[in-house]
């Protein structure tokens, strides 16, 4: 089974950054959402409310973006973990059958 020695070492580079980018994606949505928006952070400008309400809207939908890559890229990694682990017990089954 020589020949699956090549995609043993795809899955597990695929599994490795997948890993990563759980990672990343981890950290950037640790800050979001941030501290709920207040008009009072744009002074006296016309609108801040509304402004704030915005920008509270926007956090939310990154908050949620964020969260919806890593639970995707999260199963990415899990799934990856899955197909080597079941190609290796095909492997060992045919190994087996072979003998």
């Amino acid at each position: 089974m020589a020949g699956l020695d090549l995609q043993y070492q795809a899955l597990d580079n695929g599994q490795t950054v997948a890993r990563e980018l759980v990672k990343d994606y981890s950290a950037a949505a640790g800050g979001y959402p941030a501290a709920t928006a207040d008009s009072l952070m744009f002074g006296k400008l016309d609108g801040a409310s509304s402004l704030a309400g915005l920008l509270d809207s926007v956090e939310q939908i990154a908050s949620e973006d964020l969260e919806y890559a890593h639970r995707r890229l999260s199963g990415v990694e899990s799934g990856l973990e899955e197909v080597r682990s079941n190609t290796r017990k095909a492997g060992k089954a045919s190994d087996v059958a072979a003998v």
